[in-house]
């Protein structure tokens, strides 16, 4: 682990999902820490295919560009549908254009923290697949991780249960609906971190019991609309 500050980055690599709060932490980012080249990656998913227009790739740009990023500086992947594929193809952008890999700074959304580490664990240190622990803390010391010529943090618009589900002026059912939501998402989150290492897309995370167990309890409850099998 590596003590360093988070916003000296070399390239952003900000992950689409349905939350375009994730566009504005990375605006935040991109000014605090010098104005470096942004990939933006993300086609549609589950959620951003039944809610955006255009890809979350092209609706991050769009709110970003609008929060005073230049278009110049945003390079957009359209195609990627899984954490997996948001990462391996991002790096594969960042190779292929030749961008400096000191301190490559991951944006994401605060429940998909864990996942999207376990994918850059995969792609970008591979030499060792052996089962690690997940990180639980918000400390950033957790996901921090350099190698030879090359360091990776991540970061996140980091948002108690109560923010993370007032996403705008909602009214109380709305608010309810959405806690409800929520509630099903981070059922599925667990899922993926079980499931993703079998398809390729993330190292193996050891993962407490608890959390196994609280995850089978709510689906027994109804919550299991975002496993990967529903």
């Amino acid at each position: 682990m590596a003590n360093v500050n988070p916003h000296n980055a070399s390239v952003m690599v900000v992950y689409g999902c349905n939350d375009v709060r994730v566009a504005s932490a990375a605006v935040n980012a991109y000014f605090d820490g010098g104005e470096p080249w942004v990939i933006i990656s993300g086609g549609f998913g589950r959620l951003s295919r039944q809610e955006f227009v255009l890809s979350e790739a092209e609706t991050f740009a769009e709110q970003m560009q609008a929060e005073g990023v230049p278009s110049e500086k945003l390079v957009l992947e359209n195609h990627a549908t899984n954490t997996g594929e948001n990462t391996l193809f991002s790096k594969r952008i960042i190779e292929q254009l030749g961008f400096d890999t000191r301190n490559i700074l991951l944006i994401c959304k605060n429940i998909m923290r864990p996942r999207v580490w376990a994918s850059a664990q995969r792609f970008w240190f591979d030499d060792d697949f052996s089962e690690r622990s997940l990180p639980l803390r918000d400390r950033f010391a957790d996901y921090v991780q350099s190698g030879s010529r090359i360091q990776i943090q991540l970061l996140s618009p980091m948002l108690n249960w109560l923010e993370f589900n007032q996403q705008s002026r909602l009214s109380k059912a709305e608010f309810i609906a959405n806690v409800e939501h929520n509630r099903a998402m981070m059922v599925g989150e667990i899922d993926r971190l079980v499931q993703y290492p079998r398809l390729g897309h993330q190292i193996s995370l050891k993962i407490p019991e608890t959390v196994l167990h609280a995850q089978q309890f709510l689906v027994k409850k109804g919550y299991g609309k975002y496993l990967l099998s529903s």
